[in-house]
C-alpha cells in the first residue's frame, strides 16, 4: 500500500519511474510435536524481496518550451547534488540560474558536461536550443553540451527521492542509445487507473486475511476453552 500510494502520488511528476515490490517465497519448518515428531510438511509464506524501479519508458508530453527535455532511451542527465556529489536524473524542466548556469527547475541542481562541470549559458544571448544529443547553442554557436549516460544495469541505482539516481560513477558509460527532445517532457510511466485498481485490490485482500486471522484466533481461544473445561 506504501509503495502504490507513493507511485500514485507521483502521477504528475515528470520523468517519475513507478516502484514495485518483488515477492520470494519462504518456506518454515513446522515445529515438532513434543515426542520430536518430524512435521509432516513445512509452511508457506511470502515476503518481499526487493523494491525494485521500473525504468520503462513513459509517455512523452509537448510543452514547446525550449529549456524543457524528455529522454527518449535509457539514459540519464548527469547533474550535480549539493550532498551526494554527482547523480542522475531523467531531466524534465530545465533552467536557468542567475548566474547562468543551467540546473533542474525542480530541485535547482546543476546540469553537468562531460567534465562533470556545470553548464553556463549567457542569458542575454538569445534562446537556448537544446539538440538531439544533449547540444547547447545559442545565436548559432555551440555553448555546451549535456552528458547523458547509461547503465548496463540500471537496477543497482539508488533513488535518492523524485526523479534523482546515485549510482557508481564508474558504471556509467556515454548514451548511445538516448536522445533528447527538447520541448517535451516525460511523463510517469504510472498508470493511475491500474493503480488505484490495484490499491483497492489489495486493500480488500488485506481486510479479507485480516478476517481470516480473526476467525483462527477466536478458534483456538475457544479450543483451549473447551480443553480446559475438560
Amino acid at each position: 500500500m506504501e509503495v502504490l500510494s507513493n507511485n500514485l502520488a507521483n502521477v504528475s511528476t515528470p520523468g517519475y519511474k513507478r516502484d514495485r515490490l518483488a515477492f520470494k517465497e519462504i518456506l518454515g519448518t513446522r515445529l515438532a510435536n513434543a515426542q520430536g515428531t518430524p512435521p509432516p510438511s513445512a509452511s508457506s509464506f511470502t515476503a518481499v524481496a526487493a523494491n525494485q524501479v521500473d525504468f520503462s519508458q513513459g509517455p512523452l508530453k509537448r510543452t514547446d518550451s525550449p529549456l524543457d527535455v524528455a529522454l527518449e532511451g535509457p539514459g540519464f542527465v548527469t547533474v550535480k547534488h549539493p550532498q551526494q556529489g554527482v547523480v542522475f536524473s531523467r531531466g524534465g524542466a530545465l533552467t536557468i540560474t542567475p548566474k547562468g548556469e543551467l540546473a533542474l527547475a525542480q530541485g535547482g541542481h546543476l546540469v553537468l558536461d562531460d567534465k562533470r562541470k556545470p553548464i553556463k549559458v549567457d542569458p542575454r544571448a538569445g534562446t537556448v536550443i537544446i539538440g538531439r544529443d544533449g547540444t547547447l547553442t545559442q545565436a548559432g554557436n555551440p555553448v555546451g553540451k549535456i552528458h547523458l549516460v547509461e547503465f548496463a544495469q540500471p537496477g543497482a541505482l539508488e533513488r535518492l527521492g523524485g526523479t534523482l539516481y546515485k549510482g557508481p560513477l564508474q558504471q556509467a558509460s556515454p548514451a548511445k542509445a538516448t536522445g533528447v527532445r527538447a520541448g517535451f517532457i516525460e511523463k510517469p510511466n504510472v498508470n493511475a487507473v491500474r493503480g488505484v485498481t490495484t490499491m483497492i485490490s489489495a486493500s480488500r485482500a488485506y481486510e479479507a486475511l485480516h478476517r481470516v486471522i480473526g476467525t483462527f484466533r477466536e478458534v483456538d481461544s475457544a479450543a483451549a476453552r473447551i480443553a480446559s473445561e475438560r
